[in-house]
């Protein structure tokens, strides 16, 4: 699925605060239809395909990430 890579190299952080990170592209105009999937106006679709949903396994490593950042702070 990887042709030259640009959109993966464009991919930053839009916006964070204390709740959230936003991912982003600066500049690739087609990574919301990869993303979220399109109907085109002949009525094809072309699938999502999510950078990155939700995920119990990633939610639990971060969540461990934290913690023993904490607890370095902490020591």
């Amino acid at each position: 699925m990887i042709d030259t890579g640009a959109l993966r190299r464009d991919v930053r952080v839009r916006r964070k605060t204390f709740k959230s990170i936003v991912l982003g592209t600066q500049s690739i105009v087609y990574a919301r239809r990869h993303n979220e999937g399109l109907t085109d106006r002949l009525g094809r679709k072309m699938p999502k395909r999510e950078f990155l949903g939700d995920s119990k396994k990633l939610d639990k490593m971060n969540l461990n990430t934290i913690l023993k950042e904490i607890d370095k702070i902490m020591t």
